[in-house]
């Protein structure tokens, strides 16, 4: 292409504005997302609309990279720089109460994601596609309250929403049905789980330097394959696997029952039916026998393994 100078849409010039067709088509893997999206930001405040975006895009691209060990202060950059493009925004706001979510703050986690769900109502965008982790992520965050119906409503609504995403960005897609699975777990509901799973898998070998997407669905698998061979067996309930969560963490079980909105002896006696059907006599045993059975994430940190209490 012969042109110079910027384009009709303020794009500093080709190079920038082919950068911004790569990192919002994401066809060339993580990598390229993320250096796509780098030179959007390096074109500067004055290089054109898509910066802000491109903040977000290279965030969510080192993340599921796996390249980057703590990517907050790229979402955070991202978050400030959509204020003002409430569709951008509430996503940026979604990311972040979603990786709340997954390091077990729920408080944050809630508080971000509804923060997301007001901006989305308070323009009117609800509808719009590229706005579906909003609903995502309050598919998540409500299936861990243990808000179930509202959790399965928000999900069938995020899918919906992503109908077509998968032909213009599978990746996005793709994490988007894993973090669905995830809440499908969360609420019980095994065959939504493996369904969602199923579909993303199908397309993951698009991604082939996607590591966390890979990682995330061979856990999704595990935890799947167990319930499906130890399900009747052990027969957790849904507020049995929210506490069992909540055991990997430091939390006392005073603290779980305040995390959770339960009294102290709900959580007791959930925790003791968490043992009979774990066959384990204690919550630091629980925690390592649900990771080997694949009902806990092994991410789970080791510190947190061995500092559990009783108490």
């Amino acid at each position: 292409c012969e042109h110079q100078g910027p384009l009709p849409d303020g794009t500093l010039d080709v190079p920038t504005a082919i950068a911004a067709v790569e990192m919002f088509t994401a066809t060339g893997g993580v990598l390229m997302t993320a250096a796509a999206a780098r030179t959007v930001i390096d074109a500067g405040v004055d290089g054109g609309p898509w910066r802000s975006v491109a903040l977000l895009l290279e965030a969510v691209a080192l993340q599921l990279s796996g390249t980057v060990d703590d990517v907050r202060s790229l979402f955070e950059a991202a978050e400030f720089e959509t204020r003002g493009f409430p569709a951008g925004h509430a996503v940026v706001l979604a990311h972040l109460g979603i990786d709340a979510l997954y390091e077990h703050d729920a408080a944050r986690g809630n508080q971000l994601v509804r923060a997301a769900l007001d901006e989305v109502s308070a323009a009117g965008i609800g509808e719009l596609g590229h706005i579906s982790m909003v609903f995502v992520g309050k598919a998540l965050a409500d299936a861990r309250a243990g808000a179930i119906e509202a959790s399965r409503q928000a999900s069938d609504h995020a899918e919906h929403l992503t109908a077509t995403l998968h032909t213009v960005h599978a990746r996005g897609w793709i994490h988007q049905h894993l973090i669905l699975a995830d809440a499908a777990i969360f609420r019980g509901d095994w065959s939504a789980a493996s369904r969602l799973h199923r579909e993303a898998h199908g397309r993951l070998h698009l991604q082939p330097d996607a590591v966390v997407l890979h990682e995330w669905a061979a856990r999704i698998a595990r935890r799947c394959m167990a319930h499906e061979g130890l399900g009747r067996r052990l027969a957790l309930t849904p507020a049995e696997q929210r506490v069992l969560e909540q055991l990997a963490t430091h939390r006392t079980l005073a603290e779980i029952g305040d995390h959770l909105y339960v009294s102290r002896n709900t959580v007791k006696t959930h925790a003791v039916s968490i043992y009979r059907k774990l066959q384990v006599s204690g919550r630091g045993e629980a925690v390592t026998r649900a990771i080997e059975w694949s009902l806990l994430d092994g991410t789970v940190d080791d510190r947190q393994r061995t500092a559990v209490n009783t108490r």
